[in-house]
């Protein structure tokens, strides 16, 4: 299972980024082999959120992944992965591991409505 992660890479620590769409970076954690790799979020210099969720959708379309944690997502893109079978969860979390140790131990919400 794979878990995807809006991020925000700074020198030796991984945060999460306040905003799922405007996020510098999308951190992919494999729960499987506990590998992480980070990608550049193509999608930052959009005009326009339907524009920023147009491109997102055609990345993610490349992407095998099944669940989100996110602290923050607006209602377009949650209707779209939702619609597309993604579980979206919630975190307070400043680090991507703190957030990824909750949800291994069931302490994330899922999130059943945007709260953007």
């Amino acid at each position: 299972m794979k878990i995807l992660i809006p991020a925000l890479k700074q020198k030796d620590n991984i945060l999460i980024a306040e905003h799922f769409g405007r996020a510098p970076q999308f951190l992919i954690y494999d729960l499987d082999n506990n590998s992480k790799e980070i990608i550049a979020n193509p999608a930052i210099t959009a005009n326009t959120p339907n524009e920023r969720r147009r491109i997102l959708l055609n990345l993610f379309s490349n992407i095998d992944f099944s669940v989100i944690i996110t602290k923050e997502i607006g209602p377009g893109m949650f209707d779209e992965l939702k619609n597309n079978g993604k579980l979206i969860y919630l975190t307070t979390d400043r680090y991507v591991d703190d957030a990824i140790n909750k949800f291994k131990n069931n302490e994330l919400k899922e999130l059943t409505s945007p709260n953007e």
